[in-house]
């Protein structure tokens, strides 16, 4: 099953783990430059983790997503997501 497939059944999307497995379907969009759907995933995952309280991990998701703004030449929209991601992520866990 992928990445994606596993993080939008019913069964999993309130599970612990349906964030984690947003950010693996972002990180594996991204490597096969697939950039909107890496903004999606990432979107998605940071959403999850906002939701749960988990706000390293959307942070964490928000930089994959400015990542891929930044391979796919956007980079107004990727500098917007990496300086929100870094107001969060600099900070001992």
């Amino acid at each position: 099953m992928r990445y994606v497939d596993a993080a939008r059944a019913d069964h999993v999307c309130c599970q612990p783990g349906a964030g984690m497995l947003w950010e693996r379907a972002a990180q594996a969009a991204v490597t096969n430059a697939g950039y909107a759907a890496t903004v999606d995933y990432a979107g998605r995952a940071r959403d999850y983790h906002f939701q749960h309280n988990q706000a390293r991990a959307a942070a964490r998701a928000q930089a994959t997503a400015g990542e891929a703004l930044l391979y796919w030449g956007r980079h107004a929209e990727a500098g917007d997501q990496l300086t929100a991601a870094l107001e969060v992520l600099p900070g001992r866990p």
